[in-house]
């Protein structure tokens, strides 16, 4: 049996399994090299700026050079791959830490003793978190973290109001 023929075992990947990994690692690449000269904008100064200008120059030929020999292993395995069809993944910028947000409207919860909507919760949040006039988009990215992690916890830990509005509180353990 030729080296073309012989079918993958236990431990080996299939060429379609690497052509997967290979093409998710060149668009969360090709994703980070669009979005890194976003870092220059957060400098202060000449010189800050012009050291930012240049790691992000040296990333840039680090990430062009990774994305090329990408190109060629994909290439070689799969003719007919081709990075045009590939849309970048663009990294999230996060500010806060995972779990933060509903960690926040738990807290809240607790000091408040009483139900309260998921719109009160992510309001009283913010406040919580230092934002003094939240925008509207903000106030909704709390209500979708704060509503998706109450929502988790029903009949555990959350107990629910039902009716309009919907109010969550907290239930007292069972002893």
């Amino acid at each position: 049996m030729a080296n073309s023929e012989r079918r993958p075992h236990a431990g080996h990947i299939t060429d379609k399994n690497f052509i997967n990994a290979l093409t998710r690692r060149y668009a969360l690449i090709r994703g980070r090299y669009e979005t890194i000269e976003r870092e220059c904008e957060d400098a202060v100064g000449v010189a800050a700026l012009i050291d930012a200008q240049d790691r992000v120059e040296s990333e840039k030929i680090l990430m062009k050079r990774v994305l090329d020999a990408i190109e060629v292993v994909a290439r070689d395995i799969d003719p007919s791959w081709s990075s045009g069809r590939i849309n970048p993944i663009y990294p999230k910028k996060r500010d806060r830490l995972s779990g933060t947000i509903a960690r926040t409207a738990l807290n809240v919860l607790r000091k408040q003793r009483r139900p309260m909507t998921v719109r009160e919760l992510s309001r009283a949040s913010l406040a919580a978190q230092g934002h003094e006039k939240p925008c509207e988009r903000e106030v909704m990215r709390f209500d979708i973290a704060i509503r998706a992690s109450l929502n988790k916890r029903v009949g555990a830990t959350i107990g629910v109001v039902q009716g309009p509005p919907k109010r969550y509180f907290i239930e007292a353990p069972a002893s």
